[in-house]
């Protein structure tokens, strides 16, 4: 794989490299959510050099919750000289926007239950920002940022978070009214209310949200440590827990659940056999296309020779 310039390669899943860089962010994660302000400051210029990089989904995982609790806690460090300059940039692989934009809504989701409280002018800023990816190519990013401005928006109000600007009102009013939007937002609505990262940046969590890989052991000697009434041993001799290799890997990866939704809404969005979208499946439109085939086989065919 050729590598890109100013872009360190991706490693291979459970190589040597991505297991280091696993344990190091899930290390990091664990700490970092304690961060004074100093540490914060230091913390966060690294973070996001990281979060601008390719990075397999369970490092990038553990990047995006540090990035939620480290943001929300130090908004005035992070948004203004971090977050924002940061979306601004939109040459950039859909993997980077989501982890972005993962960040946004959840400072989206604080600020609309906390209105009150709320920094307008931050929020105007943020939203202002994130509307463009309402157009972005990527399903899963699309539907990222649909929902925090629409949770901003309604927890806020209009007229306080834009003002007289009547572009983003109208695109609030769009997506609030319009049938897809109401139904994708639907589909999401679990994936997004469960999206905790106040939660799953401690230690106890991180095992709770992990599985343990399972020993270079054949199945037998499992089995038989079972049987013996080992640690991990359940009833009926079946092993629940093995922590011989000591990898954590999440099993439930934001990004990964919500393209996921997002796939499964789009398939029922098209449908295929509704004509009005797709005439060329019609019984109508197939003949016609094959007796113009028809038609031109017979005209391409050769003449028959002459008699004589």
């Amino acid at each position: 794989k050729k590598a890109v310039l100013n872009r360190p390669p991706t490693p291979m899943p459970m190589s040597a490299t991505h297991r280091t860089q696993l344990r190091g962010w899930q290390a990091v994660l664990t700490l970092g959510r304690h961060a004074d302000r100093a540490t914060a400051a230091e913390l966060l210029p690294e973070l996001f050099y990281h979060l601008r990089t390719p990075h397999v989904p369970d490092v990038r995982d553990c990047q995006e919750l540090l990035g939620c609790a480290v943001c929300s806690a130090y908004e005035d460090l992070a948004v203004e000289p971090f977050l924002i300059p940061a979306l601004r940039n939109f040459d950039v692989g859909a993997q980077v926007s989501a982890s972005l934009l993962v960040i946004s809504i959840y400072l989206m989701k604080r600020w609309a239950a906390s209105p009150g409280i709320c920094d307008i002018k931050r929020a105007n800023t943020l939203v202002t920002i994130v509307a463009p990816y309402l157009g972005h190519n990527s399903a899963y990013v699309r539907g990222t940022a649909a929902w925090g401005f629409f949770e901003l928006f309604q927890g806020i109000g209009p007229d306080r978070l834009a003002g007289d600007d009547r572009l983003l009102k109208d695109l609030y009013g769009f997506i609030a009214s319009s049938k897809e939007c109401v139904k994708m937002r639907g589909r999401l609505r679990p994936v997004f209310e469960g999206f905790d990262p106040d939660c799953r940046g401690t230690l106890p969590s991180l095992i709770d949200y992990s599985t343990v890989l399972p020993p270079s052991l054949g199945a037998e000697e499992p089995a038989a440590a079972a049987a013996e009434g080992g640690s991990g041993a359940c009833a009926g001799g079946d092993v629940a827990f093995v922590f011989s290799d000591g990898e954590l890997q999440p099993t439930s990866i934001f990004l990964n659940s919500l393209k996921d939704e997002v796939a499964l809404e789009m398939e029922t969005i098209h449908d295929r056999n509704d004509l009005t979208q797709y005439p060329s499946l019609s019984d109508s439109w197939q003949a016609v296309v094959a007796e113009a085939l028809a038609g031109a086989s017979k005209a391409a065919a050769p003449p028959p020779p002459r008699a004589g």
